[in-house]
């Protein structure tokens, strides 16, 4: 693995922590935080992989792209309106 390889894993590994972090306090604190922040825990999860292998599996890189439009499209049109009674 080359140095400008492990380098760019360690820059996306720190930017997965630092997006955790911040959306965990915002559970604590503010839920606007969290909800803005938790779309691009998945968009940092598709970096590091994509940076730590090879040759990407196209499934999971597809489950990922999907459960990120997930978040989104939940946090957007909200959770109540899935909930039938």
């Amino acid at each position: 693995m080359s140095q400008i390889n492990k380098h760019k894993i360690a820059i996306a590994s720190f930017l997965y922590v630092a997006i955790a972090i911040l959306h965990i306090c915002g559970l604590f604190f503010l839920n606007k935080i969290a909800v803005i922040s938790k779309p691009f825990l998945m968009t940092t999860l598709v970096l590091v992989y994509l940076f730590s292998v090879k040759k990407p599996n196209f499934w999971y890189v597809s489950a990922l792209f999907f459960s990120f439009w997930h978040k989104v499209f939940l946090e957007i049109i909200g959770r109540k309106s899935f909930i039938v009674r």
